[in-house]
């Protein structure tokens, strides 16, 4: 929010108090990180998965329903299965009913520190504790945001007005048809009651946060939809009878439906329990619904066995999604129905054809009903062209699927025919050598997505890549018809190795033509991430590489098996045909070790057929530290159950702030009725600085060693250029620990001292304050504006490097008292007043209402001299101008004191009395009176017994 600086003038001098009225906001609650799921659990603000929970974490019995799982597993580390959960308390991908299930692990949790602490209200606005029916009252017109108590019972409305984005109530109490209208933005309530009939309405996007415990009962929240809503709890939230919330509830502690209570949003809590008939309505999901089926089988079948057929029920076009649910399915065979078969998500089948030739596969009656696509090695053909050719004789090849360039021995190829009852496969060859064409076809990634083109080995021979271009291998059968191979492919991907054969005239075998397939996939061992630079120190003293949040190039490479128990994968061959959507990016801290992990800039990408596999990536990471990188690549590879392993880089860093921000600041002058200070009187400084990213948000690990930020005051008067850093002072230093998660807050006083000459200077009506971060990386601080060493606009030369605090005015302030004559019997007054040097001389300053004098008395009789000394009882007194010894001030620069011989024997005291008067340590001056150089407290003369006379009468006598 802008800063909207307090100014305030007085006469031909001015100040500016300039406050921040508006301090930090709360963090931006990131939706996609605080509430991925319609509900789930958190464990505050840790590294640690389910760090302090306790068992059970989420709760549900009786008829209480999560609507908007899309048939996913609830992130809770632990629930009551055994104890009362409900069978259909969770919905399914497309709204069945199923048992609500859990995988064992919740999420982190919001910071709650720093900016993020619950703000108090002051109560400075007042309270409202009853109100009429039909009342309709506002608040926030008057200027106040922070008030005190509301309590309204009646069908009456209050609106808080637009004026302000904050609000702080400390006790919020609703019922009998009471409605609050809130308009956007940041409300602050300490308590929040709820009752029947009560209502909440918004006109805007608002976030409501409530430290105590929240009850709402038979309250209607943001039902008319005037905007979003996120209730922060920090303690409890309890809702019960029919309350309706229209919008997400974060609780720090444990959110409680009870009754018929309803949230139509999401939710997150540290704890969950659904009571009795109670909702959650994930407003955002959509459950799936079925797009298409699709049939899939690779080319070729043998008439004596059984050929693997899958169908899958798809989700979305590309089928990257399966129906969760359950769907039925005719397979047919030349339109007529082979079987039925009933599954969730895909299933695999085999359809025989012991006649041979060619059938055509299909799909008959469906539930739920849809369309199907036929895909035959891959790729998608016409449902006319749906067809299989069930040969007579052929080859059986199993392939398993194996790393990039891992050698498979042991393989085998199957030479069978369908025997004389046509029913079973026997050997075509038994005992014999056979020479055969061996050749591959690449299925995935197809030819324009493919980087190279290698070839498959077969007994170490490289085969061809087409049909045109097979390559002659001679396989020696055994009596069961079965030859032994070795295959190896060093890249990653689909492909399909082809046999044909083909009788030789005047051999047995003339006339016989034989074929043979099988898919099969090589994916990489491992992933291999190259980071622009690597510090293997790994910690403080790692030079600053990258600002938080700035990108850096990452290099990603798939590489192929080199030898099993190798774990360093980036000195391997690379596998340039490995292409993998949804690979997860992350981070891990390395150092600071107790710090936040931090998120990266990227959290997903698609990895492309590239030479050397190699992908360039702009990375980032929002914290400071040292970081190594992660790459986790999805479960699944080309439809299988591949998992290739995660992988780390080495550590990266040292990641520093991009700037500071100053925010919540301001200076009040000493004296704020004349809104001045004396040099060297201390005044108040409070502000806020916190360490950034380049996305300007609060880089909680700048702490200890990995934060060197260390703050200076400067200062000018008038942009003259003239820099009086040296006479600031009193400014505390930085401290940066990790409770301060990037923060530093300061509130303490501060000065501008008198020059050490003992040369009195001034006055500085419009000296300006600023503040300047020295940090080892040269971060910034932000918004700067001012440069207390040059005389020009810092903006246009662009040479700011300080952010202005406020604009004071500072005075070489002493006291001075003058001499006070008169008869003993009076009381004698002495002129005592507050000066300034204005330049060329010493004024009266008439701004001065400030000063106080804590003992217009006599001090200790040593330093008081009498000339002559007190005779027997005789006693001098003084007092304040007001005849007592009460601690009071100067008005308008100007204070009294009253000197007082008091009656004795033989009589009153008659003479000269010399007496300091102790003033504040900046109006003190260099009067010399024991001739040491040193500042000392103002004295004078009260003179007993004799008049002072008139300054206009030169002669004067007494007549009768």
């Amino acid at each position: 929010m802008a800063c909207r600086p307090l100014l305030l003038s007085v006469l031909i001098s001015f100040i500016s108090a300039s406050v921040c009225l508006d301090a930090y906001a709360f963090d931006v609650i990131d939706e996609s990180v605080y509430f991925p799921s319609v509900v789930q659990g958190h464990h505050g603000n840790n590294n640690n998965v389910c760090h302090n929970i306790n068992a059970p974490q989420f709760i549900q019995s009786d008829t209480a329903r999560i609507n908007g799982t899309l048939g996913d597993d609830l992130h809770f580390c632990s629930d009551n299965t055994g104890m009362g959960l409900p069978s259909d308390g969770c919905d399914t991908a497309s709204g069945g009913d199923r048992v609500c299930t859990i995988t064992g692990g919740d999420i982190r949790g919001v910071h709650l520190n720093g900016q993020n602490a619950f703000k108090v209200s002051s109560g400075a606005g007042g309270s409202i504790s009853s109100c009429s029916s039909g009342d309709e009252l506002t608040w926030g017109n008057t200027g106040f945001d922070q008030f005190g108590q509301l309590i309204l019972n009646s069908a009456c409305t209050l609106m808080f007005t637009s004026n302000h984005t904050e609000y702080r109530v400390d006790r919020v109490e609703l019922g009998g048809g009471a409605k609050l209208l809130l308009n956007e933005g940041d409300y602050w309530f300490d308590t929040l009651t709820m009752n029947q009939d009560s209502e909440l309405e918004l006109m805007g996007d608002v976030r409501l946060f409530v430290r105590s415990v929240s009850n709402i009962t038979g309250a209607k929240i943001n039902v008319t939809h005037g905007g979003e809503i996120i209730l922060f709890g920090y303690d409890n939230v309890n809702l019960n009878g029919m309350s309706v919330f229209e919008g997400k509830v974060y609780s720090d502690a444990r959110l409680t439906l009870n009754a018929s209570s309803t949230i139509n949003g999401r939710v997150t809590a540290r704890y969950l329990e659904m009571n009795s008939s109670s909702a959650i309505n994930d407003a955002t999901s959509t459950p799936p619904s079925l797009s298409h089926y699709r049939i899939e089988f690779s080319s070729g079948a043998l008439s004596c066995t059984g050929k693997d057929i899958t169908i899958k029920a798809c989700a979305d076009d590309d089928c990257t999604g399966e129906l969760s649910d359950s769907a039925s399915v005719e397979l047919t065979k030349d339109g007529g129905v082979y079987s039925n078969n009933v599954f969730s998500g895909s299933t695999s089948t085999q359809l025989w054809h012991t006649s041979g030739g060619t059938v055509t596969v299909g799909l008959g009656s469906t539930l739920p009903s849809g369309s199907y696509l036929c895909f035959i090695d891959g790729l998608e053909v016409a449902n006319v062209d749906c067809t299989l050719d069930y040969a007579d004789a052929g080859f059986i090849v199993d392939i398993p699927n194996e790393l990039s360039n891992k050698p498979q021995q042991g393989l085998e190829i199957t030479a069978v025919k369908i025997s004389d009852t046509g029913s079973l496969c026997v050997p075509t060859f038994q005992g014999v050598s056979k020479t055969v064409n061996i050749w591959s076809d690449y299925i995935s990634p197809g030819e324009s997505g493919r980087s190279t083109s290698m070839s498959v080995f077969i007994d170490d021979i490289g085969v061809g890549q087409s049909s045109s271009a097979a390559t002659p291998i001679s396989l020696a059968f055994d009596n069961a018809g079965k030859a032994a191979f070795k295959l190896n492919y060093a890249d990653a991907g689909r492909l399909e190795l082809k046999i044909s054969y083909v009788g030789v005239a005047g051999n047995e075998d003339e006339g016989i033509q034989m074929e043979g397939s099988d898919t099969f996939e090589r994916y990489p061992v491992g992933i291999c991430l190259s980071p622009e630079t690597i510090c293997t120190a790994a910690n403080k003293d790692c030079p600053g590489f990258r600002k938080a949040g700035e990108d850096f190039e990452l290099s990603i490479q798939a590489m192929a098996w080199q030898s099993d128990g190798d774990l360093d994968f980036c000195d391997n061959l690379s596998t340039p045909n490995y292409v993998q959507s949804n690979i997860s990016l992350s981070a891990d801290l390395v150092a600071p070790a107790d710090g936040v992990d931090g998120t990266t800039g990227l959290s997903v990408y698609e990895h492309t057929a590239q030479r050397h596999s190699l992908n360039l990536l702009l990375q980032s990471i929002d914290e400071v530290g040292i970081f190594s990188f992660s790459a986790a690549p999805p479960a699944s590879y080309l439809g299988e159950n591949i998992l290739i392993p995660k992988a780390y880089s080495q550590a990266v860093g040292r990641f520093y702030p991009n700037d500071f921000k100053v925010y919540a600041y301001g200076i009040m002058p000493a004296c704020m009725s004349g809104l001045f200070s004396y040099m060297d009187e201390p005044f108040r400084l409070n502000m806020s600085v916190r360490a950034r990213n380049v996305a300007g948000e609060t880089t909680e690990n700048y702490f200890d060693d990995f934060a060197s930020g260390a703050a200076l005051l400067v200062a000018e008067n008038s942009g003259d250029g003239i820099d009086f850093q040296a006479r600031v002072s009193g400014m505390p230093s930085f401290t940066w620990t990790k409770s301060d998660l990037g923060v530093q807050d300061i509130d303490d006083d501060i000065l501008f001292t008198r020059r050490l000459d003992g040369i009195a200077d001034g006055p500085y009506p419009l000296l300006d304050i600023g503040l300047r971060i020295l940090d080892d990386d040269g971060a910034s601080i932000d918004a700067a504006d001012m440069n207390a060493a040059m005389n020009d606009i810092c903006e246009i030369s662009n040479s700011c490097n300080a952010k202005r605090l406020s604009t004071q005015h500072l005075r070489h302030g002493r006291i001075v008292m003058e001499n006070a004559y008169g008869p003993e019997t009076d009381i004698l007054r002495m002129p005592t007043t507050a000066r300034f040097w204005q330049g060329d001389q010493w004024v009266v300053n008439t701004l001065d209402s400030c000063t106080r004098v804590m003992e217009p008395e006599l001090p200790e009789s040593t330093q008081v001299l009498y000339a002559p000394t007190l005779d027997g009882g005789q006693q001098v007194s003084r007092t304040n101008g007001a005849g007592n010894i009460l601690a009071s001030d100067f008005i308008t620069g100007r204070y009294d004191l009253g000197w007082q011989s008091s009656v004795a024997s033989p009589n009153r005291y008659r003479g000269q009395v010399t007496a300091p008067l102790a003033v504040p340590e900046w109006l003190q001056w260099y009067w010399s009176w024991d001739n040491d150089g040193a500042l000392s407290n103002p004295r004078a003369s009260a003179f007993f017994g004799s008049y002072r006379g008139h300054d206009k009468v030169i002669h004067w006598r007494e007549v009768e």
